[in-house]
């Protein structure tokens, strides 16, 4: 009877010692490969939108708005609206400044 209460004191110790450390380091090393990966599904879901968002514009570009001599005068951006190089107004709205 002594001896496995021996054996089952000196099991406690192992697993106290070296198997309850270790366990926490997989938790966290999983948790970390999660986070990880969210991550970067987070980017390529931005990625992918991004990438939809271009394919649209080139798809109804206006190759005729910016041409050689034509400018973009951005310094009346504050109000709403810019002015293209031919004197063309172009408004917007929902662009705020960070």
């Amino acid at each position: 009877m002594q001896a496995w209460r021996e054996l089952l004191e000196i099991a406690s110790f192992v697993v106290t010692v070296i198997a309850l450390p270790f366990a926490v380091w997989v938790f966290v090393a999983e948790q970390r490969k999660e986070r990880e990966n969210e991550e970067e599904e987070a980017f390529q879901h931005l990625s992918d939108a991004y990438n939809d968002f271009l394919k649209v514009v080139l798809d109804n570009a206006d190759p005729g708005a910016v041409q050689a001599g034509n400018s973009i005068d951005f310094s009346s951006a504050a109000s709403g609206h810019i002015v293209l190089g031919d004197g063309t107004q172009v408004e917007f709205s929902g662009i705020e400044r960070i």
